[in-house]
């Protein structure tokens, strides 16, 4: 029989076939790691790693991932697009999730910011790096209203080595979103690795002002003087 849980917030949608953890046990790991503070470089490793237990592994992971979404890197970004309209073998096949269900299951975005030396997609150089197709493929999708149990909350998570906390706090917002709720937080207490801007109350509405906002850190990162926004209804 499927086993009842009441203590992780998302549905069991398999059978426990891991001989060494109850499904509950598996839910409960993956629910306790996936909301801890990790660096971008952890968060990869944990995406890599935990997938390939196993098909329950797997199937646990694709719905937490997809509850509180973090955008790692451009093509990552563009691989959970492609699985919010059910075109991901992972997750329509694997674990079940057709597009519909994808959309509906995410609740938060963090759109992450790699070290200045790493670049995404240099073939569009109207996108900023190295944060700017994450931020850009959020943002459309945002204004689309694809997601319907959003809370507002969106999170921009930078390496220490890219931006530093001063910048965080002096970049200034424009009129549409002056009402946006900000802090910055270190994503680690002791080490301080990292640093994630949040932002809540974030609507469709302010899916364009966001995405100019994001490609400013985004400058800021890589240190460009120059740079090209592509307006994002031009691409609708």
């Amino acid at each position: 029989m499927p086993t009842e849980i009441s203590t992780v917030p998302f549905p069991v949608m398999r059978y426990s076939k891991d001989p060494l953890f109850p499904l509950e046990i598996i839910q409960l790991i993956i629910h306790e790691v996936w909301s801890l503070p990790l660096t971008t470089a952890e968060r990869t490793q944990f995406m890599k790693i935990y997938p390939l237990v196993n098909s329950q592994w797997l199937n646990v992971f694709a719905r937490k991932s997809s509850t509180h979404v973090h955008l790692i890197s451009g093509s990552h970004a563009m691989m959970y697009d492609a699985s919010t309209f059910g075109k991901s073998f992972v997750y329509s096949t694997l674990a079940g999730m057709n597009g519909f269900t994808v959309r509906n299951s995410a609740r938060s975005f963090t759109v992450h910011c790699l070290k200045p030396s790493v670049k995404q997609q240099e073939r569009r150089p109207t996108l900023m790096y190295p944060m700017g197709l994450s931020s850009y493929v959020f943002c459309i999708r945002l204004q689309q209203k694809i997601f319907l149990n959003f809370d507002g909350q969106v999170a921009i998570q930078f390496s220490n080595e890219a931006v530093g906390l001063m910048d965080l706090c002096n970049v200034e917002f424009p009129p549409a979103l002056k009402a946006i709720r900000k802090n910055a937080l270190p994503v680690r207490n002791l080490v301080r690795s990292s640093w994630s801007t949040r932002l809540s109350g974030i609507q469709a509405v302010h899916a364009i002002p966001l995405y100019r906002v994001l490609t400013e850190f985004a400058e800021m990162a890589t240190q460009y003087t120059t740079y090209t926004i592509p307006l994002i209804y031009e691409y609708i």
